[in-house]
């Protein structure tokens, strides 16, 4: 999802996570703000074309940090009039991070989040329940109340909660592999690899399931970081995922790490 908004005279084409510079803002660092008006939205193969704004449509976004802009030099010159004024001018800008695109009852951020959620309570996952937690703090996302109190840490068994949205509602939402991920285990089968990970791609898999970092995939595997990360994005591309939340429930689903 991507939406086209105008400030300071200007537009933007803005997605989620895009940071981007507008003429200064009075606000603080780590505030939310609603940025600009929404002259268009997109979402998958819909599109909406304000008139001259989206109804409904909104931006949010996080203030990061203040900041000034390249110096532009001015020079005024008169012939015959020995008149040579020059000065120089950085336009005062503040950085932000775009943090929500809403529109039509859908969220850039949420959605997708409650669309995992819903998987890894359908796989008890865990190591992936975890991660979502942290990532809706992180993002300030307010989950549903019936979704909180199943993305906790406790001990109990996770059961599965919130039913796996079947692939014809998603409206081509979420990609071919996550509703692939979403679909019933048959009992007793045994875990295939459709992907053509190499062995070491799988145990950079099963350890990228279990949350640990580049770092530490790296100390337990005997490799650099930067090794790490180019199996990671091997991995993400024969996956067909956009993160390391979709290939680790590909990773439980495919039995590679035990389920916590």
């Amino acid at each position: 999802m991507y939406a086209v908004i105008e400030n300071g005279g200007k537009q933007y084409r803005v997605e989620l996570g895009a940071e981007l510079e507008l003429d200064q803002l009075a606000a603080d660092p780590g505030a939310r703000i609603d940025i600009g008006r929404v002259l268009l939205v997109a979402d998958g193969d819909g599109a909406l074309v304000g008139t001259p704004v989206v109804e409904g449509a909104k931006v949010t976004a996080e203030v990061l940090r203040p900041t000034r802009g390249d110096k532009v030099i001015v020079f005024k010159y008169r012939p015959k009039a020995r008149r040579r004024v020059k000065h120089g001018h950085r336009q005062d800008l503040t950085v932000v991070r775009v943090a929500d695109i809403e529109w039509a009852g859908r969220s850039a951020a949420k959605t997708p989040l409650l669309e995992a959620a819903s998987i890894g309570l359908s796989l008890r996952a865990r190591p992936l329940l975890r991660s979502l937690h942290e990532l809706a703090g992180r993002a300030r996302i307010d989950l549903p109340p019936e979704v909180e109190p199943l993305l906790g840490l406790s001990d109990s068994p996770l059961e599965p909660a919130i039913p796996a949205r079947p692939a014809e509602e998603q409206n081509g939402a979420t990609s071919e592999m996550v509703r692939a991920i979403a679909g019933e285990v048959s009992a007793g089968a045994r875990p295939v690899d459709p992907f053509g990970l190499s062995h070491r791609e799988r145990e950079v898999l099963a350890l990228v399931a279990q949350g640990r970092t580049n770092r530490e995939i790296g100390e337990r595997l005997f490799i650099s970081q930067k090794t790490v990360g180019v199996h990671v994005g091997n991995i993400l591309a024969k996956l067909e995922v956009s993160g390391r939340v979709e290939a680790a429930a590909v990773a439980i689903r495919l039995g590679l790490t035990e389920r916590r």
